[in-house]
């Protein structure tokens, strides 16, 4: 059962066997309000479980790295469906705290000016700026490369 509101009227989306289901053709930014009902083969049915809220956001870019030939490391990451720029970020050390490279429209960018022989760490995320507020992807995976020549 679904609701716009925790309080509203709860719409019966779907009965399923199982224990997991996907709710599709959401509006971005929308919060939407969940409760399930187990039913027996008896129709005999136990109470509602308490509602969850979700809120529909882009889904997860998935980053990977190349070396270049000139010291350059060439980042590329999937394309979310309503991500209109992505975030890049970047630390120097595996345990280190992640500081914003850049903002970009595309999937790949080309990091420059990078030492030799140093270890670099990236993860992205992508945002739509939508009715004065961000929504943000959750990050990618970490990628890290070395620098080589």
């Amino acid at each position: 059962y679904r609701a716009s509101s925790k309080n509203g009227k709860y719409t019966r989306l779907r009965s399923t066997a199982g224990t997991a289901y996907q709710n599709v053709s959401l509006t971005l930014g929308k919060t939407y309000y969940y409760k399930v009902q187990a039913v027996s083969k008896d129709g005999f049915r136990s109470e509602f479980s308490a509602p969850v809220s979700v809120t529909c956001r882009p889904a997860q870019p998935k980053l990977s790295g190349e070396n270049r030939t000139d010291g350059k490391i060439k980042l590329t990451w999937t394309a979310v469906k309503n991500a209109e720029s992505y975030e890049i970020y970047r630390t120097a050390s595996k345990n280190g705290k992640f500081t914003r490279l850049r903002t970009v429209t595309g999937t790949t960018y080309q990091n420059v000016s990078l030492t030799l022989g140093k270890t670099y760490y990236y993860k992205v995320r992508g945002y739509k700026y939508l009715n004065g507020k961000y929504y943000y992807t959750p990050w990618s995976n970490i990628t890290y490369k070395k620098v080589t020549k």
